[in-house]
């Protein structure tokens, strides 16, 4: 891939900023003082005052079409002292105690705790770190943010094909290098069916999307581009952040080089729950508490001290928690340059 130099990058984020500014001030006497939060329905409060610091983290849901659930759950971290950033993956099926109802995936987490904001407190507070924000979408901004950067180009591991008329959806794929628009990337992101893993193979998937389209992007961003990609979503998605907020963190995202981009799934296993038969997974205390010291800041031997990610009833759910599992940081110049080895059922 053919980087920019720091020269370029200084004088694109400059011109931003200049274009930004007449930008900002249309913009946000229409938007900034919307009577109703787009989440829970309470007023919505003044733009926030983060306390000081070189890092910051947001938490990012994504809606499934069908069900409503946050089947997408990530948290980035971006440090701008260090100028780099961290891309975590969160299972859907992840084991959480945050009701006292049978369904404890993580991805209905939202819904039984009355907000996104409710959520991020419950893994802020479990992983002892601070979520400045948060952002959930739904497809349809995956389409738009992909088509406004024409598309991006990924090796497709093997054919693909699935069919789901109750969703929709179908899909038909060609192993091989592919340009794929958003109608074709929002397929690619939703494929599970022919993973081994299923869920944590579509989450290996959608590292190689994310790198594909971050190399895009990375690439073709003007300001004019920056302003699109950041304005045509605004009104789609449902944050607790103003545009002006958003465009500071698009604009110190791209001062970061591929290579000091890290993308990670919280470490753990899938496993069947006995009684119920349902597919659950389960977070390793000792490794998710080595991820979030070293890539969200986090006090090494805080993690989860209630508890709420094992069910200390399941002796395999104990196994899992206690056991200690490695970590596969990839970078997003490692996924461009390698790939991703994903095995078809």
């Amino acid at each position: 891939m053919k980087k920019k130099t720091k020269a370029k990058k200084i004088t694109i984020i400059c011109t931003a900023v200049a274009a930004l500014v007449a930008a900002v001030i249309l913009v946000v006497s229409v938007i900034a003082d919307r009577a109703t939060d787009p989440v829970e329905g309470e007023p919505v409060s003044s733009p926030r005052q983060t306390e000081s610091g070189d890092r910051k983290t947001f938490l990012l849901l994504g809606k499934d079409r069908a069900s409503g659930l946050t089947d997408v759950i990530m948290l980035v971290s971006i440090d701008t002292d260090s100028k780099s950033a961290a891309v975590l993956q969160i299972p859907r099926d992840t084991y959480a105690r945050y009701t006292d109802k049978s369904y404890k995936k993580l991805n209905g987490a939202v819904s039984a705790l009355g907000g996104a904001d409710k959520l991020c407190r419950l893994i802020s507070d479990a992983a002892n770190i601070k979520i400045d924000g948060y952002v959930v979408f739904d497809l349809d901004v995956v389409v738009k943010l992909v088509d406004s950067v024409g598309g991006v180009e990924i090796e497709l591991p093997f054919d693909m094909e699935y069919s789901d008329p109750y969703q929709g959806l179908n899909i038909k794929f060609k192993a091989g290098k592919q340009t794929l628009d958003g109608e074709a990337a929002e397929k690619f992101i939703r494929y599970r069916s022919g993973y081994v893993r299923g869920d944590l193979g579509r989450i290996d998937a959608q590292k190689m999307f994310m790198a594909a389209f971050i190399e895009k992007a990375y690439e073709s961003m003007t300001p004019s581009t920056l302003l699109k990609l950041i304005t045509s979503v605004f009104g789609d998605i449902k944050t607790d952040m103003s545009l002006f907020e958003m465009t500071e963190i698009a604009l110190t995202v791209f001062d970061i080089e591929l290579e000091n981009i890290n993308m990670l799934t919280l470490p753990g296993e899938d496993i069947r729950a006995g009684e119920s038969g349902a597919w659950y997974y389960v977070i390793s205390k000792s490794a998710a508490e080595k991820v979030f010291s070293k890539y969200f800041g986090a006090q090494a031997g805080e993690f989860d001290r209630g508890g709420i990610f094992v069910d200390p009833s399941s002796d395999d759910f104990v196994r899992i928690y206690d056991s200690d599992i490695e970590i596969y940081p990839l970078t997003v110049s490692d996924v461009i340059q390698n790939g991703i080895e994903i095995q078809k059922r």
